[in-house]
């Protein structure tokens, strides 16, 4: 099997990492028929790792997708070693920059994935990212590097968000996200947004289609 490992990160928690990481591996795994794979703890929050534990403990058993909670990076190798070309593709929720070691794992992933948000400080927090990510094309030009608009609505900062993105070099994908938590949200590990309906009669694969099929088509083909 030729696994992708594909990291998602932003200098500044709070854009949506672990969202879109759930969004992926659920839908990925339900609907695609992917085999899918999260590596998370690296990231001081957790949060994937953390609502799979709170299932694990009211008894659910049946989960779609692997989660693999590890505590320091020296795990890492041993998870991917056991692991890797058993699933098409690996999602590693990454960490700020903070540390060489995390740069050097940034690099050894196929591609990495940016979620952006307008605010100001949200959209400069990528720019860190992607300074490591030109050093990393220059020693690799197969590496895979784009962003996508999180929480998406038709502010003016919005609209700005692609020249911005532009400017930083990276290339964003045509179909945004828009807010719609009650739908999105990571309440259950186990279900696909698919699969959820909103109070309007939309169900999440109506806000949700085209950012997974785009991710296919960029990420794993």
């Amino acid at each position: 099997m030729n696994t992708k490992i594909i990291a998602v990160g932003n200098q500044k928690g709070g854009v949506g990492k672990s969202s879109a990481i759930y969004w992926l591996a659920s839908t990925l795994s339900i609907h695609y028929d992917k085999k899918v794979a999260v590596i998370d703890g690296i990231d001081a929050q957790k949060t994937i790792a953390k609502r799979r534990a709170v299932e694990v403990s009211e008894g659910k058993e049946a989960f779609p997708f692997e989660v693999f909670f590890i505590h320091h990076l020296a795990e890492l190798d041993t998870v991917l070693d056991e692991y890797f070309g058993q699933f098409d593709l690996i999602l590693l929720d990454m960490p700020p920059l903070v540390k060489n070691e995390f740069k050097i794992l940034l690099a050894g992933c196929d591609g990495l994935l940016i979620p952006m948000l307008a605010d100001t400080v949200d959209r400069d927090s990528a720019l860190d990212y992607m300074l490591y990510v030109e050093e990393i094309k220059r020693a690799n030009d197969a590496y895979l590097c784009y962003g996508f608009i999180n929480r998406f609505t038709s502010s003016i900062k919005q609209r700005e968000l692609p020249a911005f993105a532009k400017n930083l070099g990276i290339e964003l994908f045509e179909s945004a996200v828009p807010a719609v938590p009650l739908v999105l949200s990571m309440n259950e590990t186990y279900i696909s947004p698919y699969d959820r309906n909103g109070s309007n009669g939309k169900n999440g694969k109506q806000y949700l289609e085209a950012f997974i099929l785009e991710f296919i088509d960029k990420f794993l083909k």
